[in-house]
């Protein structure tokens, strides 16, 4: 007997497995994994940020951490396990977050989503390592189309709020 699976199909069992928070959350920022933090980008200036769309946003606001990430900065808590795959949560939710993570890649082939990158929000080590991360984001055509880079923390809210 030949198994018969299609990803709508896993899609709709999976969703007793998620909480019905994934179908309330407005705004999901996923983040990197370690390794981001470590070599790429400042991680100091990124926990700022998002410290301050935490406090400062009055949308349903939810994080989901990369599974590979440990320490969780700032004791935010996400309602999501680190080992559920982030394209089930963030199937429905209207605005995602991230620097430059795939998640992005994969949220914007939702068009009922608002991608957003915080790509030119966070301090780089290097230049180069910014116009690679930018290069991995822009290599999916769907994507390079319909991620925004807001340039100041101001363009950012005007998104969120848009």
């Amino acid at each position: 007997k030949i198994l018969n699976v299609s990803e709508q199909n896993i899609r709709e069992s999976s969703l007793d497995f998620f909480p019905k928070h994934a179908s309330s959350t407005k705004v999901l920022i996923a983040t990197e994994g370690p390794a981001a933090y470590e070599k790429i980008f400042y991680s100091e200036q990124y926990w700022r940020l998002v410290d301050d769309l935490f406090s400062n946003l009055t949308r349903s606001i939810s994080i989901k951490y990369h599974p590979s990430l440990q320490n969780k900065p700032l004791g935010i808590e996400s309602p999501f396990e680190s080992f559920w795959p982030i394209e089930f949560i963030m199937n429905n939710t209207p605005i995602v977050l991230g620097v430059y993570s795939a998640s992005l890649i994969a949220a914007s082939q939702n068009k009922h989503t608002k991608v957003i990158s915080l790509l030119n929000l966070v301090e780089w080590k290097t230049e180069d390592l910014k116009i690679e991360a930018k290069s991995f984001l822009d290599s999916d055509n769907v994507a390079k189309k319909r991620i925004l880079y807001p340039q100041t923390t101001d363009e950012l809210y005007f998104l969120l709020d848009s």
